[in-house]
């Protein structure tokens, strides 16, 4: 089981630290439970644009779910609606559990793929290419401990070279 995401070259930006059954709001036609953050490095997810890659780390910092944003907007145009914490359905389920349970908290990880780009073997892909490649061999590597739903396709003979070992 691969454990420490701070060797992907990842920096913690945001907590999720409680979810309160009463507290909601009000998005694309559904009442959303309202994930409580605490904010890390503001400037990371304000400023650091992307494409980018993130990973969620549970309350013993294993790696769970690994994401991308291909946007060249920071993360917090991918994570956030209305100043609050949005993610699709089924990996808001995950967090809600894990909160609900008392298991927090539950970090967000990111690195731009510029700033992984020096880490990797050298790539003609584009950095939206690298990042889609990258999130496809995490998913495909760590499978078996992550959240993911969803596990796309690699391309054929991509590598990161193991930088992280």
């Amino acid at each position: 089981m691969f454990a420490d995401i701070r060797v992907l070259g990842m920096e913690p930006v945001f907590e999720m630290i409680t979810a309160p059954a009463d507290k909601t709001f009000f998005y694309r036609r559904e009442h959303k439970r309202v994930i409580e953050p605490r904010i890390l490095d503001d400037n990371r997810l304000r400023r650091v644009a992307g494409p980018l890659l993130y990973g969620v780390a549970d309350h013993s910092g294993v790696l769970r779910y690994v994401g991308k944003w291909v946007s060249p907007t920071p993360l917090y145009a991918r994570w956030f609606r209305h100043e609050h914490i949005h993610h699709q359905t089924s990996s808001r389920r995950h967090y809600l559990e894990e909160l609900d349970q008392g298991r927090a908290p539950l970090v967000v990880w990111s690195a731009s793929v510029r700033e992984l780009r020096p880490r990797l073997p050298q790539s003609d892909l584009s950095d939206y290419q690298l990042t889609e490649a990258l999130e496809a061999l995490w998913v495909s590597r760590w499978r078996s401990q992550l959240w993911n739903k969803n596990c796309p396709a690699c391309p054929a003979g991509f590598t990161d070279g193991e930088y992280w070992k």
